[in-house]
């Protein structure tokens, strides 16, 4: 996987073919670096080659592994938006499923910009929700979003669900989405946002990255293709391509067109992306 990673790219990880939880990639770092081997009592340099990333984790606790033989206690990172490494972060938390994606188009500036302001959350909270009026805890796929608004030069628009996340009565003198990030988004997305100072938005791991317009897939696990995720967004393409009942079609089209759009495309990326892992990954299985 990380031989097809640059700083910036988002990984969406999950078991049983879905997904769970998604990730910045930072790949080397020597500040991050130098602060998580402190972090984990670890001598400096003990964490060279290892993948860097950031993300924001709601529940960690160290784990035993056996490495050569030897049992080994990975530390947790701790939860809330954090700093880590793929490696450590997948021994933690083993995850089957693996997908991931660039912003299209996105220049150096726009991935050191999305790092910078990686760096700025590290530190706050675990959210449990997807909200943006409070910068103070964070879920997981908000560190992507809010991370992504700062890039100077691109912008992924990317598809989010609304949903109320906190009853309207309770919503009466809740502060606005903060300018800092408002400032960053398209007049339509700040009156979809906006509510009456409620912020109505939750994102949608799977359909509001993977199959956003702006992103390409990157890399996928040898799972990745028989996913969940997968089956679906094949009974999309065949929907939108009227292979089943035109109803279908026309229920597709009301209530998930952006995606469905795109399904045809995510299928043939994805299987192509996990089959070159699965190839691979042969010669190692054979030996």
């Amino acid at each position: 996987m990380k031989d097809n990673l640059q700083a910036g790219d988002i990984v969406m990880t999950g078991n049983n073919g879905s997904f769970v939880h998604a990730i910045t990639y930072v790949g080397q770092d020597a500040e991050l670096q130098a602060q998580l081997e402190k972090k984990w009592d670890l001598k400096p340099g003990s964490l060279n080659g290892e993948g860097i990333i950031l993300h924001s984790l709601a529940v960690d606790e160290d784990v035993d592994i056996e490495v050569d033989g030897q049992k080994v206690t990975r530390k947790a990172g701790g939860t809330g938006v954090i700093i880590d490494t793929i490696e450590q972060y997948l021994e933690r938390h083993p995850r089957d499923t693996m997908i991931a994606v660039e912003v299209d188009g996105s220049t150096e500036k726009d991935r050191r910009a999305v790092i910078e302001e990686g760096k700025n959350l590290l530190g706050r909270g675990y959210d449990n929700g997807f909200n943006t009026f409070d910068d103070e805890l964070i879920y997981c796929t908000e560190f992507i979003y809010k991370s992504w608004m700062t890039a100077p030069d691109v912008n992924p628009d990317f598809e989010t669900q609304l949903h109320a996340l906190v009853p309207m009565p309770s919503a009466v003198g809740m502060l606005p989405l903060s300018d800092k990030y408002m400032n960053t988004v398209s007049d339509d997305k700040k009156e979809q946002m906006a509510d009456k100072g409620l912020l109505r938005q939750e994102m949608v791991m799977t359909d509001g990255i993977i199959t956003n317009p702006n992103v390409k897939v990157k890399w996928a696990n040898q799972n990745a293709a028989k996913s969940e995720f997968m089956q679906k967004h094949e009974r999309w393409a065949d929907g939108f391509e009227g292979k089943t009942s035109s109803g279908y079609k026309e229920l597709l089209m009301e209530n998930v067109p952006n995606q469905a759009k795109r399904s045809r495309t995510i299928v043939e990326q994805v299987q192509a992306m996990s089959a070159r892992t699965q190839a691979e990954m042969a010669p190692k299985s054979a030996e």
